[in-house]
């Protein structure tokens, strides 16, 4: 989700996918702790007063629903070594309503490829 206000390698890639999937009224889910991680990413790279950093997280989640994997149990099947906690809930989700996992981690991706689940990469260098 980064991606989506930094700069950084493949980030206008990202930024197209979503246009195209939100015109196509595709159906974007993040899991509740990619809520806390914009945030984290906009207080430490962004150095916005607290409205505009409000603004611009609420902005990230247009067109996403942020939804928790049915049961909580869920994330601890898709833990490894590799794989957090924080990680698995994202591979959770995915697995969950067969969806595609889009990522720019590399971790992630690893483990959605290494669990059979489609995954569409923005990891730098990496397809």
């Amino acid at each position: 989700m980064a991606k989506t206000f930094l700069d950084e390698d493949r980030s206008e890639e990202l930024r197209a996918w979503l246009d195209k999937a939100i015109a196509a009224r595709e159906t974007l889910l993040a899991p509740p702790l990619a809520c806390s991680e914009v945030g984290r990413i906009i207080q430490r790279e962004m150095g916005l007063p607290p409205e505009e950093s409000a603004k611009l997280h609420d902005a990230v989640f247009i067109g996403v629903e942020v939804v928790a994997p049915a049961a909580f149990t869920d994330p601890w099947r898709q833990v490894r070594p590799g794989i957090t906690f924080y990680d698995a809930e994202y591979l959770a989700l995915a697995a969950e309503r067969k969806a595609t996992l889009a990522t720019a981690d590399r971790a992630q991706l690893e483990g959605a490829r290494k669990a059979g689940l489609a995954a569409r990469s923005f990891v730098p260098g990496v397809k």
